[in-house]
């Protein structure tokens, strides 16, 4: 809802294989079964041109969203997107600890914030979940704001999947 692409009421799942010396037919046949089998509807399945339909949608919004996020923090809101990788076994754990911890600490610190996630890849060991953070920010405080959060979210990355983290900053957690 956020990128504009639907209006919130379902995911989407864009599926795609390359391959410069074999056909994929099969892999994609495989991969809308899957789809199928798990719930999800699958529109017709065609190859598109880069940038046409759907995936053209999300990945024109993909491209955009450095330019909204820089938006929004001008309007005064804090915003900040993290992104790491987790096995599917500790998936579950480790989603419902990042998101206590980030409305816990969100909540003290703003009041109150909008948090999504998505995976940018699956592989068969495991998803590379994506979240977006954006919450009201205190006027000449955001900076501060945003370091609390990042630190809790890294803390809270760490002693879940017990890897350690480098934010922009180079700060080790």
């Amino acid at each position: 809802m956020i990128n504009g692409i639907g209006n919130g009421s379902k995911h989407l799942l864009i599926v795609g294989f390359e391959s410069a010396d074999h056909p994929l037919d099969a892999w994609m046949e495989r991969a809308l079964d899957i789809v199928a089998d798990a719930g999800g509807s699958v529109q017709a399945y065609r190859a598109q041109a880069p940038g046409k339909g759907q995936a053209g949608d999300w990945r024109q919004q993909f491209i955009r969203a450095p330019y909204m996020r820089d938006a929004l923090i001008r309007l005064g809101l804090v915003a900040e997107t993290f992104e790491t990788a987790i096995t599917w076994d500790r998936f579950e754990e480790f989603h419902r600890g990042v998101l206590e911890t980030v409305n816990r600490v969100t909540r003290e610190i703003c009041g109150r914030a909008f948090v999504t996630c998505r995976f940018t890849h699956v592989y068969p060991d495991g998803p590379a979940p994506y979240y977006t953070v954006i919450a009201p920010g205190r006027r000449g405080d955001q900076l501060k704001q945003w370091d609390q959060i990042k630190l809790a979210v890294m803390f809270t990355s760490k002693l879940l999947t017990g890897q350690s983290g480098r934010d922009r900053k180079g700060l080790h957690v």
